[in-house]
Parts: structure tokens; C-alpha cells; sequence
């Protein structure tokens, strides 16, 4: 693989998994990357197929060379492939999100029923946003073969169109199968609604606080209740005696 299509994939791995919070669910989404690469290779070796009589003049187990040696890759080939990196990953994306999203917030258990309610409600979306509108915008690249100025984006075209339509295909059947086989020790290390450890810290810190005020409460002497304690009535002033002249 070239250099550039290699630090690609180990970017989006990396970005995936602080996004996903799990190198589990990351890797499931970088499998749509090789179902990417295949429809591409099919599709290059289906435009760039050999001449019938070099074909003829070769033995049939010669055969796979001769169409493999026929198909050249450009620079404009590369830059493709590493286009299709970030735009098949998104399908996965979408659907294993989705379902992360099903069983922390919706209340649905880690289930075949969930897998196939996830993926028909991603179905839509996906086909809207990768069949619809990128391959109809690739139309008129795909049928401009030989014209003027189109010698750098006929081969992008036709990577990205082979790539995608594959991947868009058996994404609905691997991403569900893969998760469904391998998604439970996701679902099951993924993040919780309990809260946050930095609440349990701050709990922690409030309650050392108070145990010294209680220390120095408990060792200062109690007041004396002096409600209950009867005090002698001094009564009225005695009046002074009276002196007769």
C-alpha cells in the first residue's frame, strides 16, 4: 500500500477510537476500508482489461498477470484510494454508533432485535447520503473518459465509484454480523450514565473537610442549660423605717 494511504488509515484509526471510546468498535469500522479497496480493484481491472489477442498469445494460466500487468496505477489513482479511506468509514460510523446509541440511552438490550432495528434505521441515511448523492455527482466524471481536462478525475472517479458501491453493499450485511459476533464486549466496556469520577472526588474532599469540624465540635465543652435551674426571688424592697419627730 502506499505510504500516504497507510498514514491515512492509522489517522482515522486513532481518530476513531477517541471518538468511539473503544479500538474495538474502531477496528469494525476500518473493515469497510478493505471492502472499499476490493470493489475499486475489480473495477480498474474491469475498465483497464487486456486486448482479447494478448490474451490469446498467452496461456490461460498466464491469464491473471496479463490483465493484472494491463492495469497501471497514477497518481490520480492514489488520491482515490485515499479519499475512499474517510468516505467508506463513515457508513460504519453511522451504524455502530447507532447502535451504541440504542442500548445507552434507549434502553435496548444487546440483541439480534437491536442489531436489525439499528441497521434498518441507518438505511436510509446511508443510501441517501453514499448512493444518491455521491454517485450521482461521479456520473458525469465516469462518462467523461478521453475528454480534455478530465485525465486526473476519470481515474479518481472510477476508484471512489468502484469503492463505494461495494462497501455500500456489504456494509449492510458485515457491519451487523461483525458487531452482533464481536459488539457484546463493547457494549459492555462502553461508558455508563454513573457519574463522573471527578464527582466522586469532590464527595470525597467535602467529607474530609467536615471531619475535623466535628472533631472540634464533639471536644468543645456543651453549654449549660440554665432553664432548668431555679433561681431565689430577692421579693420586694423592705421600706425604710419611718422616723416620728
Amino acid at each position: 500500500m502506499h505510504p500516504e494511504s497507510t498514514s491515512k488509515a492509522v489517522l482515522c484509526a486513532l481518530l476513531l477510537c477517541k471518538a468511539l471510546d473503544s479500538w474495538r468498535a474502531a477496528l469494525q469500522v476500518l473493515v469497510n476500508i478493505p471492502l472499499a479497496a476490493f470493489g475499486s480493484v475489480v473495477t480498474l481491472l474491469i475498465v483497464n482489461r487486456p486486448e482479447w489477442a494478448a490474451l490469446q498469445t498467452a496461456p490461460w494460466w498466464d491469464w491473471p498477470r496479463v490483465w493484472i500487468s494491463a492495469t497501471s496505477l497514477s497518481v490520480a489513482h492514489w488520491v482515490g484510494f485515499i479519499t475512499l479511506i474517510g468516505l467508506v468509514s463513515r457508513n460504519g460510523i453511522m451504524m455502530i454508533s447507532h447502535y451504541i446509541h440504542l442500548m445507552q440511552h434507549e434502553g435496548e438490550a444487546f440483541s439480534e432485535h437491536m442489531i436489525v432495528r439499528g441497521s434498518l434505521e441507518r438505511q436510509a441515511p446511508v443510501m441517501l447520503t453514499t448512493a444518491m448523492t455521491s454517485f450521482i455527482g461521479l456520473l458525469p466524471l465516469l462518462f467523461g473518459a478521453g475528454q480534455t481536462g478530465k485525465e486526473i478525475l476519470y481515474p479518481l472517479a472510477l476508484v471512489v465509484f468502484g469503492g463505494m458501491f461495494t462497501s455500500t453493499i456489504l456494509d449492510q450485511v458485515v457491519t451487523p454480523a461483525l458487531f452482533f459476533k464481536f459488539g457484546r464486549k463493547i457494549y459492555e466496556l462502553s461508558p455508563t450514565d454513573t457519574p463522573p469520577a471527578s464527582v466522586d472526588i469532590q464527595q470525597d474532599v467535602g467529607m474530609a473537610a467536615l471531619q475535623p469540624m466535628q472533631a472540634t465540635t464533639a471536644s468543645e465543652p456543651k453549654p449549660i442549660d440554665t432553664s432548668s435551674l431555679v433561681t431565689p426571688s430577692t421579693g420586694p424592697a423592705s421600706a425604710a423605717p419611718t422616723m416620728s419627730y
